[in-house]
C-alpha cells in the first residue's frame, strides 16, 4: 500500500504541474546571426554602386550572381590590400561614373533605372579611349576584371559555373566559350 500511495502522490504532482507547463511559452528560436561586415575602403554609397555594377556584370540566372557570392566584399578586400594609388584610382573611377551619370541622367549610377544602367555600361564597353569616356572605360575594365575574379574564385563560381570539383589539386576547366579557347 505504501507503493501505491507514492505512485499516487507522483501522479498528482505531475498532474498539478502540467497546466503550469502548458502556460510556459516555448523558448524563442535562436536569433539569426547579425551581419557585421563593413567595407574597409569603400563608403556605403560606393559599396552599393560596386554591388550593383558587379551584379550587372555577373547577374543571377539559373546560377547565383555576383550579389549572391558577395563580390562587393571581395572587391573591397582586394582594394584594402592594394597600394594607395591603386585604391585612389578605383575610387576616382567610381566618382567619374557617378559624375558622368549626374551630367547625362541627373542621378548617380546607383539611382538610375536598370535600363539606363545597362545602357551606360554598354556605352563604356563599346567606347574606345575617347577623351570624354576614357576614365570610365578604364574603370569599367578594372571593375569587370575584379568582379569576374571575385565571382569565379568563389565556391559557386568554381563549382557551379566552371564545374571545378572539390579537389584543389584538380586543374580548373577554363573558359568554354569558343572565342576564348578552352585551356
Amino acid at each position: 500500500m505504501v507503493m501505491k500511495r507514492r505512485e499516487a502522490i507522483k501522479t498528482l504532482a505531475v498532474a498539478a504541474a502540467l497546466p503550469q507547463a502548458k502556460k510556459t511559452p516555448p523558448p524563442p528560436p535562436p536569433a539569426a546571426p547579425v551581419d557585421t561586415w563593413k567595407p574597409r575602403v569603400l563608403d556605403a554609397h560606393q559599396d552599393r554602386t560596386v554591388t550593383m555594377l558587379a551584379e550587372l556584370i555577373i547577374p543571377r540566372t539559373d546560377t547565383p550572381g555576383a550579389i549572391d557570392v558577395q563580390v562587393n566584399r571581395y572587391i573591397d578586400t582586394m582594394l584594402a590590400g592594394y597600394p594607395v594609388s591603386r585604391r585612389e584610382e578605383f575610387v576616382q573611377g567610381l566618382a567619374w561614373l557617378d559624375g558622368h551619370c549626374l551630367n547625362v541622367h541627373g542621378a548617380p549610377f546607383a539611382d538610375l533605372k536598370p535600363d539606363d544602367q545597362v545602357a551606360m555600361l554598354r556605352k563604356l564597353s563599346a567606347a574606345g579611349a575617347s577623351a570624354e569616356l576614357g576614365p570610365g572605360v578604364r574603370f569599367f575594365r578594372s571593375i569587370k576584371g575584379m568582379a569576374s575574379t571575385g565571382y569565379y574564385t568563389s565556391k559557386v563560381g568554381l563549382e557551379e559555373e566552371l564545374g571545378w570539383g572539390k579537389n584543389p589539386a584538380e586543374e580548373p576547366p577554363g573558359c568554354s566559350h569558343p572565342e576564348h579557347g578552352k585551356r
